[in-house]
């Protein structure tokens, strides 16, 4: 019968389309299976963080110093930089530095006719302390490294410049009296600051290297041993250093030029801070 034909296709029909979708949700449920066990393994991310962190603060080392301060190799936490620390000056070299082109101008720009004369004057007196037969002028010279004295002004193979500037006794009593402070006063001085022979000179050296260059953001602090075959008794005794034997300074210097800003030398213990 043409029409029990027909009811008969569209049941089979029937059949067919709910087996499709009884097999489409197997699949599905196949699907959900496999995300389901991946998302089993995978650490939460709140773990995952924690366990970082767990290995960050592993890697960090501490290092405590004699006076019982600690310094971390940790980073510290990123905030919002303080008004009074930002920079609104370019970092470079100063206007008193600014036309330089000889290495004489940079280097009269560092020793200053003041430092000139105060060493001059403080000579001029040691002079006048040791005999009264003194001639106030006082002309100079560049040393040659690794020439002596006799080699500088001999008459066969030395430099005439040498000759001509002053006699060869003369220099030699320059470097005897070469002072940079009062003798008269040193003693009662250096009861207080163990620098006091130099410590004029020396501040107005370190006058003169600020002026002449403006930092950046970032400075840096670190040691020079410069080595003496000299008496003194703050000299220091640095083994992992070149020279070993030598004046021990702490130097304040721009990150990124390493220019030298400012500097103490170390003396010691002493009864008057003078630090920077």
């Amino acid at each position: 019968d043409p029409e029990m034909l027909h009811i008969h296709q569209d049941s089979s029909d029937e059949s067919e389309d709910s087996a499709m979708v009884e097999k489409d949700s197997g699949d599905e449920s196949d699907t959900n299976s496999v995300k389901s066990g991946n998302t089993s393994d995978e650490e939460p991310p709140r773990g995952r963080a924690k366990r970082e962190q767990q290995l960050k603060q592993s890697e960090i080392k501490i290092f405590t110093a004699r006076s019982g301060r600690q310094w971390t190799t940790e980073e510290p936490p990123k905030r919002k930089i303080l008004q009074a620390n930002v920079l609104r000056q370019q970092n470079g070299t100063g206007r008193a530095a600014t036309g330089i082109q000889t290495i004489r101008e940079a280097f009269q720009l560092l020793m200053t006719q003041d430092m000139v004369l105060l060493i001059v004057r403080e000579t001029n007196r040691r002079a006048h302390w040791i005999t009264e037969q003194w001639n106030n002028q006082n002309p100079g010279v560049h040393r040659a490294k690794n020439e002596t004295l006799d080699e500088l002004w001999s008459m066969i193979d030395g430099r005439p410049i040498f000759r001509a500037t002053m006699a060869k006794n003369r220099f030699k009593s320059l470097l005897q009296f070469c002072r940079f402070d009062n003798i008269a006063s040193r003693d009662e001085q250096s009861k207080q600051d163990k620098l006091a022979p130099v410590r004029d000179l020396w501040v107005m050296f370190l006058a003169q290297l600020g002026a002449c260059y403006t930092p950046g953001e970032s400075l840096t602090v670190d040691e020079q041993l410069i080595p003496t075959p000299g008496r003194c008794n703050f000299r220091q005794y640095i083994p992992s250093k070149p020279g070993k034997y030598g004046l021990k300074i702490f130097w304040c210097c721009n990150s990124d030029t390493v220019y030298p800003l400012n500097g103490e030398v170390y003396l010691g213990r002493q009864s008057q801070a003078t630090g920077v």
